[in-house]
């Protein structure tokens, strides 16, 4: 098993098709939107895309997270 192999392996289960409908977003804007979350959570952006599955309410999670950027800063 390649490198290439191991890191698909990590991604099974995570249809990024369907995160896209589930947020109502584009691949573009997933990207933009997986980016923020992994700066300001503090995490890579696969674990980013991985949070954004597991979130119900985007909107209640980000407010979150950007209050817990402001109580760091």
């Amino acid at each position: 098993m390649n490198s290439k192999d191991k890191l698909y392996d990590d991604l099974d289960g995570y249809d990024i098709e369907k995160l896209c409908d589930k947020l109502e977003l584009g691949r573009h804007d997933l990207i933009l939107l997986a980016t923020k979350v992994a700066r300001d959570g503090d995490m890579t952006p696969f674990q980013a895309l991985k949070k954004l599955h597991e979130v119900d309410d985007i909107k209640e999670y980000l407010i979150q997270l950007n209050y817990n950027k402001l109580q760091q800063d």
